[in-house]
């Protein structure tokens, strides 16, 4: 009989699952893999917190949230930041705060406070992809990407029509070494995507190591 430790050792053996009979815990995401006895395969992802209910964002502070939002239209992160600043209290963990918290962060390459608003959005909002993505993007830039593939693929199975989780697991994958992985997670990107995923892959960096193959696919 496979035990639960060995299916973790075939899940990259990585130092983010913690295991207990017939689940696998992912450390910092709140979300757990069903395992199927008695093979201990993988049966699913799913959160395992309740998120408490949040209020929805009420005047003056939608104001201050969509000066916020114009700001960084404007390329003007400092202004955009002010405006989040005068959000009440109550609404400085609300999703939608959070997600232009974390663009005024990324566009001043604040990476690891990016990390950490990102990491909140996923708590409050695990339904929202973006907290997922983000939180990976960031770990990339700051060369954590092993970390950033491991945090993010848990959101393959909670976001399957997304074609930027698998396109950015591909990238990850891609830097780490593991091509034939990454040129998998690729195929998924396009097949959700389309013919503008190979054009967006084409010109990123990221899979350079894979663009022979891209281009002849």
């Amino acid at each position: 009989m496979v035990k639960p430790q060995d299916a973790v050792r075939a899940m990259e053996n990585s130092r983010l699952f913690t295991v207990k009979p017939y689940c696998i815990r992912l450390a910092f995401t709140d979300v757990e893999i069903l395992l199927s006895p008695p093979t201990f395969r993988p049966l699913q992802y799913h959160p395992v917190f309740a998120v408490p209910p949040m209020n929805p964002i009420t005047p003056p502070d939608t104001h201050h949230l969509t000066a916020a939002q114009g700001w960084l239209e404007l390329e003007n992160a400092a202004e955009a930041n002010r405006e989040l600043k005068q959000i009440s209290a109550e609404f400085q963990e609300h999703p939608d705060v959070l997600e232009v918290l974390w663009a005024v962060e990324a566009k001043q390459l604040n990476w690891e406070e990016c990390v950490r608003v990102a990491a909140k959005l996923t708590q409050h909002a695990p339904g929202r992809s973006s907290g997922w993505i983000h939180r990976s993007f960031a770990l990339h830039e700051l060369n954590r990407t092993q970390e950033a593939y491991e945090l993010l693929l848990p959101s393959l199975s909670l976001f399957k029509g997304i074609w930027t989780i698998p396109y950015n697991l591909a990238c990850y994958q891609c830097q780490l070494g593991q091509k034939e992985s990454a040129l998998e997670f690729y195929t998924q990107a396009l097949e959700i995507g389309g013919d503008s995923v190979r054009e967006t892959a084409l010109a990123d960096i990221d899979l350079a190591p894979l663009h022979s193959e891209i281009e002849d696919a």
